[in-house]
């Protein structure tokens, strides 16, 4: 049993208020769904095998099939669809969905309070010399501008998480910087997805910012993924942190082709041509001295 494991067993789960007061709560066959996938889902960020493939899993995240849930709540697929379709739309879940699984994320909002608590006995001790101790008020503690932006945001963050957000916000920057004026869209709205994308290439790759910077310069100098193309498709940010994808523009897969220049020989002023036989211009680019081929 691994650490995870023991931490479920050993206590309980929370549940969000708001969950609870709404359809999900009012419903007693929803909530026993909507608890199984919170339950199962991970707690830390994690590798997993799924299906002979290694899979990421960030905090919150889960990965199902809508056959299994069927199998596991005895329902009908479009019951189960119907279910899922729902929660996402009342921001409860975020999918991502392909052929063969489903990655469910439990939004903030549906995770809201959600944590194993430990049944732990609660011990009083009493001083009988606290009549005889002087009464101290104790001091409020101190509290930074850069502590109470951390409790505004909703927790304090790690010193890795703080360096990921900084190298984010770069790598932004630079990547607007270089599509200016491109085909390919700057970004214009930071959202929590395509942090999570960012993070997920990073760790999947572990590419640094100077590697990073090189594959989207390479897509900015693109004229394939800047919609000169033959079908005039364009490559977008969200498009280039798929770890297949990004592996692609690093290695130049979609570079410019040279051109090759043709050179055509006249006959304007009845110059023989000694390589073909035909007349052409004397303006014929040879070197001075050049001996011409017979």
């Amino acid at each position: 049993m691994n650490e995870e494991t023991e931490q479920r067993t050993a206590g309980y789960i929370t549940l969000p208020l708001a969950v609870l007061d709404g359809w999900v709560g009012q419903n007693a066959q929803y909530l026993k769904w909507w608890t199984q996938l919170r339950r199962e889902a991970s707690w830390t960020d994690k590798t997993v095998w799924y299906n002979h493939q290694q899979i990421y899993l960030q905090a919150r995240q889960v990965i199902v099939t809508v056959s299994s849930l069927v199998k596991q709540w005895q329902v009908s697929k479009p019951t189960v669809i119907h279910f899922l379709q729902r929660l996402e739309s009342e921001k409860l879940i975020e999918r991502q969905t392909d052929s063969r699984k489903t990655i469910i994320t439990i939004t903030p909002l549906g995770w809201a309070d959600s944590e194993v608590k430990q049944e732990v006995a609660s011990v009083v001790k009493v001083d009988h010399d606290v009549d005889r101790q002087p009464y101290h008020q104790p001091l409020p503690p101190i509290i930074n501008n850069k502590e109470k932006n951390i409790i505004a945001s909703g927790g304090a963050r790690t010193r890795e998480e703080e360096v990921a957000n900084h190298d984010f916000d770069e790598i932004i920057s630079f990547f607007n910087e270089q599509m200016k004026g491109k085909g390919i869209q700057q970004v214009a709205i930071i959202t929590s997805e395509r942090r999570q994308a960012f993070d997920r290439l990073v760790s999947q790759t572990g590419v640094n910012k100077d590697t990073l910077k090189q594959a989207i310069k390479n897509a900015a100098e693109s004229d394939f993924l800047n919609g000169k193309g033959p079908k005039g498709w364009v490559a977008s940010f969200d498009w280039m942190m798929m770890p297949q994808n990004f592996q692609k523009v690093l290695e130049n897969n979609y570079r410019n082709k040279p051109v090759i220049q043709q050179v055509q020989y006249g006959t304007t002023d009845g110059y023989q041509d000694p390589r073909r036989g035909v007349e052409a211009s004397r303006t014929s680019s040879y070197a001075s001295g050049y001996d011409r081929p017979l």
